[in-house]
């Protein structure tokens, strides 16, 4: 009998983790629609950077989708700078690194974002 296959998480989890070159928190300003007053509300949002290697051709802006966040694809930012792509990306609320209630979708959370 021959031994059981990883699975994905496994197999990602053994990966070497490479961090962007920038991780900074920045204030936004966003709809406050969990306390249902409609005021706005001052979250720390995870924003990640990855300055680009040699000449500037572009500039990619990422978005990681929901369940998902920046962190986890620092393994292969640095080979898309080298193409001389400088990256960034950002946290949704309630996801990685960003404030906001864990895994909050709501149609008024996103409409708002």
């Amino acid at each position: 009998m021959e031994g059981k296959r990883a699975t994905k998480v496994e197999r990602f989890k053994q990966l070497e983790r490479i961090r962007f070159a920038r991780i900074n928190p920045v204030k936004i300003e966003v709809e406050n629609h969990l306390k249902g007053t409609g005021h706005p509300k001052m979250l720390n949002m995870a924003t990640y950077e990855e300055p680009e290697v040699g000449e500037l051709k572009g500039v990619l802006f990422y978005l990681p989708g929901l369940g998902d966040y920046g962190e986890w694809h620092g393994h292969f930012v640095r080979d898309i700078a080298q193409l001389g792509l400088r990256i960034f990306c950002m946290d949704r609320r309630g996801f990685g690194n960003s404030e906001g209630v864990r895994g909050d979708v709501g149609r008024g959370t996103l409409l708002s974002d």
